[in-house]
């Protein structure tokens, strides 16, 4: 019963760990820019392509949070 509880609350922690960051960065199928500006398409802006790949990495780390703990939760409920 005790491995269930603790199955369950470490899912719903990972659960709301994803969401954070996917609010935040953003989901990750989103369009890039490449560093690209919308002005001007022959310069390319470094700090900003840099930002969207991190970007890119914690969304990818939300959803990647948010599918284990789901499996989590389950295991849990399963356990139960």
């Amino acid at each position: 019963m005790m491995a269930a509880a603790w199955w369950t609350t470490l899912g719903l922690f990972m659960n709301l760990g994803g969401v954070v960051l996917l609010f935040l960065y953003g989901i990750p199928y989103r369009a890039r820019s490449g560093g690209h500006q919308a002005r001007v398409l022959s310069q390319i802006d470094e700090g900003k392509k840099k930002r969207e790949a991190r970007d890119d990495k914690l969304g990818w780390l939300g959803v990647m949070a948010i599918i284990f703990g789901t499996v989590f939760q389950a295991r849990g409920a399963f356990l139960a």
